[in-house]
């Protein structure tokens, strides 16, 4: 994602400032602020290091928490992919129509896209709509 500066966000300005906010990808030098020449090496050092861990484990850890799109009632109209602060959201043809589809590496299960579909087509997995009803009744 863009700052209104039109430069990229951090996944955290203090705590992982080369982490870009979807995993595995980082960054350094100008794309994030401009930066002097010997900022950019520090930053580009402090990449490949972060760099190492995923590739030093053999995977990229995603988000559990990922969107599921019922097809049948998914109209395409497009309100998740507008929403979706990650860009984890798009329109596909499937079986001759065009639904939805969550690109789970890109996701963060924020959830934007299921509170945002008005064809009730997304469901959260691990906090259905009912799960979080019922949580909502218990407290009322």
């Amino acid at each position: 994602p863009l700052g209104l500066d039109g430069f990229f966000f951090e996944a955290h300005v203090k705590l992982r400032p080369v982490d870009f906010a979807t995993d595995g990808i980082y960054m350094c030098g100008s794309c994030r602020a401009p930066a002097s020449i010997e900022e950019a090496k520090i930053q580009a050092m402090a990449a490949a290091g972060r760099a190492l861990i995923p590739m030093a484990n053999g995977f990229v850890k995603v988000e559990p928490y990922t969107p599921y799109i019922d097809e049948e009632k998914c109209r395409a109209c497009g309100m998740c992919v507008e929403v979706c602060p990650y860009g984890a959201m798009r329109i596909v043809e499937k079986n001759g129509r065009r639904v939805a589809e969550n690109i789970s590496a890109a996701c963060k299960g924020c959830g934007a896209c299921s509170s945002s579909c008005i064809h009730k087509a997304i469901d959260m997995r691990h906090f259905r709509d009912g799960q979080i009803i019922a949580e909502i009744e218990v407290i009322d």
